[in-house]
């Protein structure tokens, strides 16, 4: 397929356009012929699903914060400060995301089709768990052995209630319980993303999300800098940090020759960014080293897939492919209840184990619901 304007430049050609509309006539479209066959998944991408999933869960929560509070060790508070740096596992999972949804779209998927299917998945995953996360408590175990089954969820709900009155748009834009910000801003990142292809305007598509990765920094990360915004929300949410990552992901599928040592560079450069970002924030303008996304991040996560597309067998037929391909989304959606629910139990037990042993738990206990709610047509739309 020749190059032109609509579309970024492909280093092989291809017979697959964004649209239907170039396919031979009679002949079947490449997405549907590749979604019928058993072709092998790229395991480094799943390998860094597990990795990127893995780390949400250990900064959700708080891991090492326990024992740096109680020993005089210096150790698990660069532990701690280490994890709850790693800001990296959202912006790895918007940027596969986007790179998949090129993909079919390389393939001759219609930008339109392809947004209703993604519609049509995470729009339901992000209601049932807003419904989820509204009715039932956070710390459901603890009240119901203190009081009883019933109380903590009428309190819940009166919770619930005043602070869905407070902010009305709260369950749409973020969710019920923050986590689940991730989901509607991947939807509306790609359906920005698709409105561009279907506009034909392509070539300014990263350069806006750029600027509305640049907005959400200047509300957010930086706010502590002379030009920075007082925006009344935080402006992570939404499109302004999510469109830019899939908006890499997607040119990155029109890409076909990618090199290990590009990836290894990126990823590099992405981290010293982040580390100078950071130093800077905090020594000259107060900003907390645990805050969100930095510029630093996009090289990053641009490598990171690099990596995961010039070495696509690591991690091949082993659980880390598994795992990752199969729970990652289920992990995302679940895991917060599950923490919340035990969290009171690092009272009875050391710091020490708790900190090595907590993450391990929350994170199978994760594993295993996500597969018995898979195991029903009636709850697997919950995790798919």
């Amino acid at each position: 397929m020749q190059s032109n304007n609509t579309t970024p430049e492909l280093d092989k050609p291809s017979q697959a356009s964004t649209g239907p509309g170039r396919l031979r006539a009679g002949k079947r479209p490449e997405w549907e012929r590749a979604e019928e066959s058993k072709e092998d998944r790229n395991a480094s991408i799943d390998l860094l699903r597990f990795i990127s999933i893995l780390l949400v869960v250990l900064i959700h929560i708080n891991v090492f914060e326990h024992s740096m509070q109680t020993y005089s060790s210096a150790i698990p508070g660069v532990l701690h400060n280490f994890v709850k740096s790693c800001r990296i596992p959202v912006p790895l999972f918007f940027i596969i995301a986007g790179y998949f949804f090129g993909r079919k779209l390389s393939m001759g998927m219609p930008p339109a089709q392809m947004l209703k299917r993604a519609f049509r998945r995470l729009l339901p995953i992000f209601i049932g768990w807003n419904v989820l996360y509204f009715l039932i408590p956070g710390d459901w175990i603890r009240l119901s052995l203190q009081y009883d089954v019933v109380r903590p969820v009428y309190w819940h709900l009166l919770d619930m209630i005043e602070a869905v009155r407070d902010d009305p748009f709260m369950p749409i834009y973020r969710g019920i319980r923050v986590h689940l910000w991730f989901l509607p801003a991947l939807l509306s990142g790609f359906t920005i993303m698709a409105g561009f292809i279907v506009l034909k305007k392509e070539k300014y598509l990263i350069p806006f999300s750029f600027a509305l990765y640049i907005f959400s920094l200047l509300g957010n990360s930086y706010k502590g800098l002379p030009f920075s915004l007082d925006a009344p929300y935080l402006t992570k949410y939404g499109p302004f940090t999510s469109t830019l990552f899939v908006s890499l992901g997607w040119w990155m599928a029109w890409r076909r020759r990618f090199t290990r040592r590009q990836g290894m560079h990126l990823v590099i450069f992405g981290t010293i960014c982040m580390a100078v970002e950071t130093h800077l924030l905090c020594r000259y303008y107060g900003t907390s080293a645990h805050g969100d996304y930095l510029l630093g991040v996009v090289p990053f996560s641009l490598g990171a897939l690099v990596l995961a597309l010039s070495c696509p067998g690591i991690g091949q037929n082993t659980f880390f492919q598994r795992w990752g391909a199969a729970f990652t989304l289920g992990i995302f959606v679940t895991h917060v209840m599950i923490m919340d629910n035990l969290a009171f139990l690092h009272r009875y037990i050391k710091p020490v184990l708790w900190d090595l042993f907590f993450p391990v738990t929350v994170y199978l206990l994760a594993v295993g619901i996500t597969m018995l709610l898979k195991k029903s047509s009636k709850t697997s739309w919950l995790v798919a």
